[in-house]
């Protein structure tokens, strides 16, 4: 496939050819995984990536059975198309056979993990997803300590998958 260019530097019937063109020969349209998150998916790469490497890798997959997490080697930081398209072909063949239609990649970027309290007014929310993007947009309203520098950390509440019974 040629390269694409960007929606904006195209007429709209330039758009409309380069849409046909992406439906007719990528998955895009067969695949519904492309349209989902990453970690929904039954098979994910996870990169841990420190300075400017990568160095660790995990390999996740969901089974009927169970869930398996298995350690595989980390990429090089400097692979070309080439090298990644042989990398994915070779964690496929090993550990994930060809019957996965997707593989999602999860990138993990953060040097240091810390725990902050929550307010007291937002200990038990209503709305854990409004709550959520209350942290990633404005966290000094969520957050109790408030000397804690906004400006350089980022904030995100550690998903919960149980349901929860609040008195």
């Amino acid at each position: 496939m040629d390269s694409l260019v960007h929606p904006t530097q195209l007429s709209v019937w330039q758009r409309y050819l380069q849409a046909r063109r992406l439906h007719k020969e990528t998955s895009r349209s067969k695949n519904p995984d492309w349209f989902r998150s990453a970690l929904e998916l039954d098979h994910q790469l996870h990169l841990f990536v420190e300075d400017d490497e990568v160095s660790d890798a995990h390999l996740f997959s969901r089974q009927a059975s169970k869930n398996a997490w298995t350690r595989v080697s980390a990429p090089a930081a400097d692979l070309d198309e080439e090298g990644l398209t042989q990398y994915i072909s070779a964690l496929r063949t090993e550990h994930v056979g060809n019957k996965a239609r997707s593989i999602g990649i999860v990138l993990h970027l953060a040097d240091e993990f810390a725990i902050s309290e929550l307010a007291h007014s937002n200990e038990r929310p209503e709305d854990f997803t409004e709550l959520s993007q209350k942290l990633i947009n404005s966290p000094q309203e969520v957050v109790e300590d408030h000397s804690t520098s906004t400006g350089e950390l980022s904030f995100r509440l550690f998903p919960i998958r149980v349901k929860l019974s609040i008195p």
